[in-house]
């Protein structure tokens, strides 16, 4: 059974999608506005405005066979509010040696000033390519460089977002407290970015078995 969760108002969540080796893959992330109602062309340009920032955040570090392909802004202020998707595909342009196999994955941590066990902000990331690893399981310096500049820019230019006349601030939406569905999210204020060194694995986006 389906679980409906309660409002986030003036909170817009964004979907990043694209393609890793032909197989999908999606990163969410949420920006708070002030008190004002939010149309569908705002949507629209906070769609494009959000796609733009990854774009120029991330993409940079991905190779040439991983994309991105669209950003979905929904408006969670209630189960009614717009909803928007906007483009176009921006493709990495990492040639490497050997890729990195699709179910290795760069961690980055968003953080918050909060407190509880499990299922804090997060972002997966894919690897470019194979030497971007070293020691079988960690990241190389420069590696953990780049996207930790990426990260700060990607949470700048979320928080420059010039729509709808209003403020953004990078944010998390906590629907759940020990383990009960709660009547109003926690939305807490993300104050940074930290990249783990060590190598995440995301076995779905290896695809389905194939024999």
């Amino acid at each position: 059974m389906a679980v409906i969760l309660p409002n986030a108002p003036q909170v817009v969540k964004f979907i990043h999608k694209g393609t890793l080796n032909g197989l999908p893959f999606a990163n969410t992330f949420h920006a708070l506005s002030g008190n004002v109602p939010l149309t569908q062309a705002n949507l629209d340009a906070l769609a494009t405005a959000a796609h733009s920032a990854y774009w120029n955040a991330f993409v940079p570090q991905f190779n040439t066979t991983t994309s991105l392909n669209t950003t979905t802004a929904i408006d969670l202020t209630s189960r009614t509010s717009f909803t928007s998707e906007q483009g176009p595909t921006h493709t990495g342009t990492i040639v490497p040696v050997t890729p990195a196999a699709n179910s290795l994955a760069i961690c980055i941590s968003w953080g918050i000033q909060d407190r509880y066990r499990g299922g804090h902000p997060r972002m997966y990331l894919p690897l470019a390519a194979a030497a971007e690893i070293t020691v079988g399981r960690t990241l190389t310096p420069t590696k953990v460089s780049a996207i930790e500049a990426g990260a700060d820019g990607y949470l700048s230019s979320i928080a420059a977002m010039a729509v709808a006349g209003t403020n953004w601030t990078p944010c998390a939406v906590r629907y759940y407290s020990q383990g009960q569905l709660l009547v109003a999210p926690f939305i807490r204020p993300i104050s940074g970015a930290t990249v783990h060194s060590r190598v995440d694995s995301m076995r779905r986006r290896t695809g389905k078995e194939t024999a």
